[in-house]
């Protein structure tokens, strides 16, 4: 495809679905198998060379499904070298999503137990998705992304995204996480079999959460807080070795580099060409024609 985009990708990376939670990103055959992520990034890995990138922000603790297939997600990257088909794989952390927003907007109604309760389900969810992913906690692919306003965003619509309400969420998900540890290792010792792997595994979560990200993009839950409005120009240089290429499923192609987004005049003759699709986020800048650097 570089022939016909008219520029290298030099990024090589892989989101099946742009903006998505890896949670949900499974297909069924035509005989209703379910074919989960692991397979498909397998699959795919294995006829391209190109590694899938793979991120969740979490899921309720009532979702018993999902709940399955992210242990059998898990069960899988932890067995031997299965871990070398991803490039990466991470947890999304940050108070811009619709339970934290809800339990934010709560609290400047003045409804503080309301919020509390709210708030705690957020709590309960995450140290549930760190639970789950503690197998894969310390290996070299794994992160955790986090996200928050910086510290001088004290107005009262934003002290509950700076990064002090960060801390404090992550501090309340710790003490969660480890009440589940002492639960697991006196019950069924799924995933802390002695006492010592404790201390040990929580240390390295919250070394994984420490210092989150405070540059806002307008995109997500939080393009409410969008702090970046200038409008950068980038050269021909930045354009090859910063940006992304993002193909819609109508065929349409971008260049992206998270916070920004240019709409190129490529448009792949796909079988779905006419096809409406859901807006790309954050909105397009602009048009960057890429065929004008490679004549």
């Amino acid at each position: 495809m570089k022939d016909k985009l008219k520029f290298t990708y030099p990024n090589s990376y892989v989101a099946f679905f742009r903006d998505a939670d890896c949670k949900d990103v499974y297909l069924k055959d035509w005989h209703g198998n379910e074919r989960p992520y692991q397979e498909i990034s397998r699959i795919f890995y294995n006829r391209t060379g190109i590694r899938s990138v793979f991120d969740t922000a979490g899921w309720s603790t009532k979702d018993i499904e999902t709940q399955r297939r992210m242990d059998e997600l898990v069960e899988y990257y932890k067995q031997g070298d299965n871990m070398d088909e991803i490039y990466s794989m991470s947890i999304s952390l940050n108070p811009f999503g619709n339970i934290m927003s809800y339990a934010n907007d709560l609290a400047q109604q003045g409804k503080i137990e309301e919020s509390k309760e709210v708030r705690n389900i957020y709590v309960k969810n995450m140290a549930n998705t760190f639970f789950t992913f503690t197998p894969l906690v310390k290996r070299k692919k794994f992160s955790v992304i986090g996200l928050a306003l910086p510290y001088s965003a004290e107005k009262p619509h934003e002290k509950g995204y700076n990064v002090s309400a960060y801390n404090k969420l992550v501090k309340d998900i710790l003490r969660e996480l480890e009440r589940m540890y002492w639960l697991d290792l006196r019950s069924s010792q799924r995933v802390i079999k002695k006492r010592s792997q404790i201390q040990s595994y929580l240390e390295e979560v919250q070394s994984l959460c420490s210092e989150p990200k405070t540059k806002i993009g307008k995109s997500g839950h939080n393009n409410g807080f969008y702090y970046n409005h200038e409008n950068p120009r980038y050269n021909h240089a930045e354009i090859r070795d910063k940006f992304n290429v993002f193909i819609d499923t109508n065929g349409e192609v971008y260049l992206t580099k998270m916070t920004d987004v240019y709409k190129t005049p490529t448009k792949l003759n796909f079988k779905d060409k006419e096809k409406q699709t859901a807006p790309v986020r954050p909105e397009p800048r602009g048009i960057i024609d890429m065929a004008k650097f490679y004549p």
